[in-house]
């Protein structure tokens, strides 16, 4: 009797698992399929695509829509500044926020109920666009790559997670330890807390490369030189002048080619913008979940 009431715990438990398995597959392909649908409409025939023919596979391939896209000069000058801003971003962002993370996780450092609290403030208090934008242009940061960089240099909720990655994942034993050995405060940091904090360190430089990558009202605000702009403003300039570049005076069989042409182009301007992101998720993704869980479970 023992067993088979065994036996049907563990037949249980197996139904649940697999039903959980199935719809979490059912849930990722359902995330997934917009991109998807996005990647094989953009090689497709834009014949096909306006008659709903391209489902889950393209039909009559061509690479019309990205021959024309990258034919435009202002694409390469979008990416040659985006990756720039991007990396300069995601590197000041890095070297400000881990080691003030840091020194706010340490028990004895002086006033870090005063400083946390500052640093908090900012989560929830801003300047508004219009004195920021004041503060820069007094700054002479407008209209130069600047702009896309210091602002913002610091952000006060990936602080917190890095501080309480600090507090959790580094002991004060060993800290102790090392001193004992003769190490002080600044060797710990570089020798010690930064191999330790790989998985932290790789998180947030997804974060801060997704924010500063996806930044669209920044470029368009601060930036009006067409050789700085960022790709994504620059993109938006190319799908409005497709939206306003139809004229009255086509018949309608040539209007309606032009934009089916037209909403091709706007479904390669999404995995242009997108691929570069695509690209980095891979390399650090084992890094993700565990830094990601960083004060979840308390032990």
């Amino acid at each position: 009797m023992k067993k088979q009431k065994t036996n049907r715990i563990k037949s249980g438990n197996r139904l649940t698992d697999v039903s959980i398995t199935v719809l979490l597959i059912l849930l990722a392909l359902v995330a997934l399929y917009p991109l998807y649908y996005t990647v094989i409409a953009s090689i497709s025939n834009p014949g096909y695509i306006a008659k709903g023919q391209v489902v889950f596979f393209p039909k009559g391939i061509t690479t019309l829509a990205y021959e024309a896209l990258f034919s435009e000069k202002r694409i390469w000058i979008g990416y040659r500044n985006s990756i720039f801003y991007t990396l300069a971003f995601t590197l000041l962002n890095l070297c400000v926020t881990i080691p003030c993370a840091y020194a706010l996780s340490r028990p004895t450092l002086p006033g870090k109920r005063g400083l946390f609290l500052f640093f908090t403030i900012t989560m929830y208090f801003t300047g508004g666009t219009v004195p920021t934008y004041l503060l820069m242009n007094k700054l002479k940061l407008i209209n130069t790559a600047w702009i896309m960089i210091l602002p913002h240099g610091i952000s006060a909720t990936n602080l917190i997670i890095c501080r309480n990655y600090f507090s959790d994942n580094i002991p004060e034993s060993l800290y102790e330890s090392a001193l004992i050995d003769g190490a002080n405060l600044f060797k710990f940091f570089s020798q010690f807390v930064i191999p330790l904090s790989k998985p932290i360190i790789s998180v947030m430089s997804l974060y801060f490369s997704i924010a500063k990558w996806n930044s669209y009202f920044e470029p368009m605000i601060y930036i009006q030189d067409n050789n700085k702009q960022s790709l994504q403003v620059i993109i938006r300039s190319i799908t409005a002048s497709l939206d306003t570049s139809m004229t009255e005076l086509m018949d309608p069989e040539m209007l309606n080619e032009v934009m089916q042409q037209q909403q091709l182009l706007k479904y390669a301007v999404v995995i242009v913008a997108a691929l570069p992101l695509m690209l980095l998720y891979p390399f650090i993704q084992r890094y993700l979940i565990s830094g990601t869980m960083v004060g979840a479970v308390k032990e």
